[in-house]
């Protein structure tokens, strides 16, 4: 298992400035907006017909 890499200094000022961290691991796509955006992107290259390079 990962350790947490935030430095206390940095937590301190997380919770002067009202800020929540959220803690979860670094690959959850949940959180991740780009992971749905790649996902979209892979089923139209799936989904495409192309003969060659210069067509994708």
């Amino acid at each position: 298992e990962c350790k947490n890499h935030s430095a206390k200094t940095t937590s301190k000022w997380f919770a002067d400035h009202d800020i929540t961290v959220l803690y979860a691991p670094a690959n959850m796509p949940d959180l991740n907006p780009i992971e749905n955006l790649w996902d979209i992107f892979k089923g139209k290259m799936r989904s495409s017909r192309s003969n060659n390079i210069q067509t994708i």
